[in-house]
Parts: C-alpha cells; structure tokens; sequence
C-alpha cells in the first residue's frame, strides 16, 4: 500500500508561488544589469548586437540588442558623456519648443500663430522624447520585466502552445522601445494639455506695465556713474531697422541719465510667468493680486495686471495710494515686501555728486557732531550724553519720486513719494539711542505747512524700551526685542507705507503699527538718520520706495480724477508701472467671465535672481 503525499494548504502554495516570482525577478534584474551579446538570458537563444554609425560608437556602452528567437529587445546603452548629451540635446529642444510657444502667445490669432505654436510643440515633444527614451535606456526594472516576459513566453511555448502562437502573444504583449516611449511622451503631452486647460498656463509678458514686478522685453544697464545694473524696457521701435542702437536710460539709484549702445543680442524676452486657472472656481479674487484676464476690447488678447477694486466697491486714488468705500486700502505685509522699489543704495558709490547726507542741528548742538562720506556708506555720530543735550539728525538731501528707471524717461512725473522703508546697519555704543525717521511735510486745514515725524526709536540693552515715535511721543513698543548689544552691527529698518509703520531687527517684524492720524496729503518727505547720548556708526543705508498710483492721461475711468464705482461682477485693474501702464484707469473694468488666474511664479530666466513667487 502507498501512502499519499502530504497536501500543500493554499496559504503554503500562495507563498512558494511569490517566493517563486521573487526570485524570478531578482534573477531577471541580474540578468538585466550585466546583459551582453551572447546566451539570451529569456529563452536561451542567441543576443546579437546591432550596428551603429561610427560617430556613435564613442557615446554608446553597448549597442542595442536583439534575440532572433524569443524577440528580446535591449535599448543602447549610454556612456556617461552620450547621456549628458543626450540631455542637453534634449533641454535644447524642449527650451527652443517652449520660446517658440511663448513665442505664438504674442502673436494675433492666424495661420501664423498657429504654425510657430505648432513647430514649438514638435520641439518640445521632441524634447521630451530624447530625454525621456535616453534616460530610460539604463532602466533595469524596465529591462527586466522585459525579460521575465519573454522567459514565461518562451516556457509556454515548450510547454506545447505552439512557437507560432508564442511568438504571436509576445508580439502583442510586449511593445518595442519606440511604443514605449512614445506612448510615455503622449501620456506626458496631453496631461499637459489637461493641465495648461484645467490648472495652470504659462504666459510671457509682452511689455513693462508691471514693471519692476514683472518686466517685458527689457534691455540690462549698467550706470557708469555708480556701477548699478538695472533693467531698461525695450519699446516697440527699438532695433527695428538697426542692428545697434544708442539708448538714454535714467539711473533710479544716483539720478544719472546716461547713453548706452545695444544690439539685438541685448534684448531680453520678458518674464515667463505660471498662472493658476482654479483658484477662482474655489473662491473670488483678492485686492492686490496680480491677475490675468481677457482683455475687454479684444478678447484674444490676454492682459496682466494687479487687482485695485472689488465688485461694487468706489476706488479712488489720493496721495499715491488706493481707497475703497473712502477708507485705506492697505498692502497686506506680504505684498508690500514684494513691490518696493530700490531709491537709493550707499554701497553704489558714484564718481560725480554732491553730499547725500548733511547733519541738521535742533537747538545749540553744533554740526560737527556728525561726519559721513559723500555717498553715506559710513555715517558716525557723535553726540554727548549730557543732561539735556538736545536729539541730532543726519538728513538725506534727496526727493524721494516716483521715476522709474525702466522707462527710460527720468523724472517725467515728479510726484513726491511718501511711503518709504530705510534699511540701516547701525553699531552702537553704550548709552547711545537711534532713530530712523520719516518726516511728512503736510498743510492744515487753514493752509500751514507742518512736519509730522514718525521714528523708530532703537535703545541699547538695559537702557531702556524700544518703540515707534510720533513727534517725540511714543505711540507703541516693540515686542520681543531687549535692545541693541553695544559694539555689534545690528540691521535696524523703518517701513512706512499705506499710513502703516513697522520696525524690523536683522530681518524680523518687532512693531507694526497701524497709523490713525496720518495725512492725507503730502506736500514733501525727509528721510533721517538721529543719534543722542553715545557714538553711534550708521554704515550702508538703504532707501525702497513704494509704487505711487498718479492720475491716466484722460483715462475715461481714472480713479485719481474722480471717484470710480465699480460693476456688480466686475474688478478694477492697474499696472505696478503706473506712469507707462495702459490699464482700468482708460478702458474700464474686466467681467469675471473674463479673468483667467492668478500669477504666482516666475519660471523664466531660470536664475536665482529671477525665479519668484508673485505676490
């Protein structure tokens, strides 16, 4: 009598079975990684390596194979210079691709249009599929499952299923390398495709109305007074029948109009920028977002601006600033951060120009009291601490106003700005206070002329709190902040903007202060530096300013000549650049059928000092 072999529980059976395929895929990764011409590691037939042309034979580590019997198929593999060549072949195409797209989007609707967008798809598809076909060359676990498939089928086939039927199944299971990877850059083409639709589009900035937020085709300067490197709009007429041009730019940081000869190869496209297309499905746009829409009289075009009015709301524009409804429409912090505008820099140091900072005594404190270099980078006081001894000022000599340097044109406008942030490095010495002040020069309601003084007032450790003055009163302390360390740099900055006030120390937030009494109007601004009691050495100052809203030239809807009400459904807009912006100001107001997303990034130039979240 025989006995019965034991039975093998389905659980036991289940677990050889993936303890097989386990080791079955180890074996095929093994394989993959050393495959050569030779044994076919799936059906024991043999590999043959295919030829190549002789000017790829240097970049190639083994040529492409191929098994005459099961099939198998094994991409070229690639030497560490042809996959970086590969990659930079590939970065080439899909960058030339993307411009041409970019490219189109400047373009009006036509045949045109529709043959550069097409020819950069081609690119950027092509692009695409070298770097994706080169990179996936050396994929192991991509060869192995190859070679696993082509082993089982080949078992089958022994097995009595017929070579024919075989080779039949494999032909059909497995794709070629060419299947493969397009079907990966389809796949990656029309997720794109779904995703410039649904979620987010690129867009290029044609011309400089939100500069310097977000530039247009620009030239970049250097001012040969005082070494600043700053970007120059391009306009229209620019290089149109030249090679060469002479262009006039002024310098924002010393005042300085300057001649500079450029050529086409100076040209700089404007940023290229991603826009969120759902964030409006889940909730309405916010004040000072930067939006993109339809234009209103030409709905093919797409237009970027900054949102100023709400649906229903009345704009108006006073003192450079917005109001909605009659009250302040203040910058949130995080916006106002991001739009001030560089004024003035000590460390740029100018060949020509009289004295930037001059001391101003109140009192009997004599003027000697301060010494500083013509530019300002090192500013000391010396005050005595004596019984009251009266506060010394050092004064910067220049308006602050609003010219931008990307115009062009120089102070063409000469609005007085008055929304200001000093950034200073101050060391000093035991006993010493510091001030960073702003002075307003504003009229009453019977027409006198008075100065209001907001300043941070910065004490050393133990001497004292720290805090925000108005007229010598203290109206709030700062927060978290013990006072300055004597002998140790510290960077102390004043931001004065929207009749908000805030201190910072080496970078962090210690008072913001909203302003209740601030005037209306301002006739004219100082910016001061103060010292009492002890030296004190003020190095490097720096001087932002904010953007300064001015009247259009015979803007139909312009809010700085009147109050403007906006629709119901609908948003006001206007240019960061608003003396070379073509914006609400002129042509209305855009219908929320209209707005196509908010611009976050800037993607392109792609550098560190281009790369940037809007705000």
């Amino acid at each position: 009598m025989t006995s019965a072999a034991p039975l093998v529980s389905d659980e036991e059976l289940e677990k050889l079975l993936e303890e097989r395929e386990e080791a079955e895929r180890r074996e095929a990764e093994e394989a993959a990684r050393e495959l050569q011409a030779g044994p076919c590691p799936a059906c024991g037939g043999r590999l043959e390596a295919r030829a190549l042309p002789s000017v790829v034979r240097p970049l190639v580590r083994r040529a492409p194979l191929v098994c005459g019997d099961c099939g198998l198929r094994a991409p070229a593999l690639p030497t560490a210079a042809g996959w970086l060549l590969a990659m930079v072949v590939s970065a080439l195409l899909a960058a030339g691709g993307m411009s041409m797209i970019f490219s189109a989007q400047r373009l009006d609707p036509g045949s045109q249009q529709k043959v550069v967008f097409l020819v950069g798809s081609l690119l950027f598809g092509g692009g695409l599929f070298v770097g994706y076909g080169v990179h996936g060359a050396g994929n192991v676990k991509s060869l192995s499952r190859r070679i696993l498939l082509r082993k089982r089928e080949a078992e089958a086939a022994r097995r009595g299923k017929g070579a024919a039927g075989a080779e039949g199944s494999v032909a059909a299971a497995e794709p070629t390398w060419f299947q493969e990877n397009l079907e990966a850059v389809v796949v990656a083409i029309v997720l794109a495709l779904i995703i410039r639709h649904f979620v987010m589009e690129a867009f290029v900035i044609p011309t400089g109305s939100m500069a310097p937020t977000l530039l247009g085709d620009h030239f970049v300067v250097t001012c040969p007074n005082c070494g600043n490197e700053f970007s120059v709009g391009k306009n229209s007429l620019d290089l149109a029948r030249e090679s060469s041009e002479e262009i006039r730019a002024y310098c924002p940081l010393c005042e300085r109009t300057s001649s500079y000869r450029v050529t086409k190869n100076d040209v700089i496209g404007g940023h290229k920028i991603l826009v969120n297309k759902f964030l409006y499905d889940l909730r309405p746009p916010e004040r000072y977002e930067v939006i993109v829409f339809k234009f209103p009289k030409h709905p093919w075009r797409n237009y970027i601006k900054r949102l100023i009015g709400l649906p229903g709301e009345t704009i108006q524009i006073r003192n450079g600033d917005v109001y909605a409804d009659g009250k302040l429409a203040r910058k949130p912090d995080r916006v106002q951060d991001s739009v001030w505008i560089p004024f003035y820099d000590a460390a740029r140091r100018r060949k020509e120009g009289a004295p930037l900072w001059r001391p101003l005594a109140e009192g009997v404190e004599p003027p000697q009291v301060w010494r500083a270099d013509v530019d300002g980078l090192r500013i000391e006081a010396h005050p005595e601490r004596v019984e009251g001894a009266p506060l010394t000022w050092s004064v910067f000599q220049r308006e602050v106003h609003d010219a931008y340097g990307y115009n062009r044109r120089g102070r063409d406008v000469n609005a007085v700005v008055s929304d200001v942030r000093l950034r200073v490095r101050v060391t000093p010495q035991p006993g010493a206070v510091c001030r960073l002040a702003i002075v307003e020069s504003s009229e009453d309601d019977r027409g006198r002329t008075y100065d209001r003084i907001v300043a941070g007032l910065f004490r050393v450790r133990g001497e004292g709190e720290s805090g925000l003055e108005v007229d010598g009163e203290l109206q709030a302390r700062c927060e978290g902040f013990a006072g300055l360390e004597p002998g140790v740099a510290t960077e102390l900055t004043l931001a004065y903007a929207d009749d908000r006030a805030r201190l910072q120390v080496n970078g962090r937030t210690v008072l913001a202060w909203d302003d209740p009494f601030a005037p209306s109007v301002t006739r004219d601004v100082a910016v001061r530096l103060g010292a009492e009691g002890a030296p004190v050495l003020f190095e490097r100052p720096r001087l932002d300013r904010d953007i300064y809203y001015i009247r259009s030239r015979g803007g139909e809807f312009d809010p700085g000549a009147q109050p403007v009400r906006v629709p119901e459904h609908s948003y006001f807009v206007m240019g960061d650049n608003s003396p070379n912006s073509e914006d609400g100001r002129v042509w209305g107001f855009v219908h929320e059928g209209n707005l196509i997303g908010r611009a976050f990034l800037v993607f392109w130039p792609i550098s560190p000092f281009e790369v940037k979240l809007i705000r």
